[in-house]
């Protein structure tokens, strides 16, 4: 079973390298890249150290051409991950309420600029939050993250890599889809 403090950094990182690729974040790669030298898990490193390569490699108006039609103009790729679950169906609704309780439960008061099924954001709760709440929250979205993936690698996008070492993260303290209660 991996060390907490592991999955919270996986989590960290995955929720940084998920973030607009802005020159402030392309500033952090080599933040990004000390970062990922804490983490010893093999499954782990490999998809990000291959994702900073591809970004290192690429240009940079491509990159973030890239980021937008990733996430902010595909419906099968998008990082809300009840959208991904119900679409603009209103049962999407209850859920994100049910998501913005539950974060209050574990002591973070959302603001209103986001929505609480944002996977960075949900990410960046996992980084922080207690173990439980974190695997609460998250696994009741692992298959979504998972479709978002393989949808990913389909498209042959390098962003499937942060996907998967996000996964292997979640794999490394029990969190697998099986274990996730059947959402989707």
């Amino acid at each position: 079973m991996m060390e907490i403090e592991i999955f919270q950094r996986v989590c960290h990182l995955s929720s940084s390298l998920l973030q607009y690729p802005d020159v402030d974040w392309r500033k952090s790669l080599q933040d990004f890249r000390r970062e990922l030298a804490d983490i010893s898990d093999e499954k782990i490193c490999k998809p990000f150290n291959q994702f900073l390569q591809a970004v290192e490699q690429a240009d940079e108006e491509e990159w973030n051409e890239k980021y937008v039609l990733t996430f902010d103009f595909s419906k099968k790729t998008n990082l809300y991950l009840t959208y991904v679950q119900f679409g603009e169906e209103r049962e999407r609704g209850p859920a994100l309420l049910e998501l913005k309780q539950q974060y209050e439960k574990a002591g973070l008061m959302m603001s209103d600029d986001e929505l609480p099924d944002y996977l960075p954001l949900m990410l960046e709760f996992a980084a922080a939050a207690p173990i439980e709440s974190a695997k609460q929250i998250l696994g009741r979205y692992i298959r979504q993250i998972e479709t978002i993936r393989d949808e990913l690698i389909r498209l042959e996008n390098p962003y499937s890599l942060v996907l998967e070492a996000t996964l292997q993260g979640m794999k490394g303290v029990g969190l697998e889809a099986a274990a996730a209660g059947g959402v989707i």
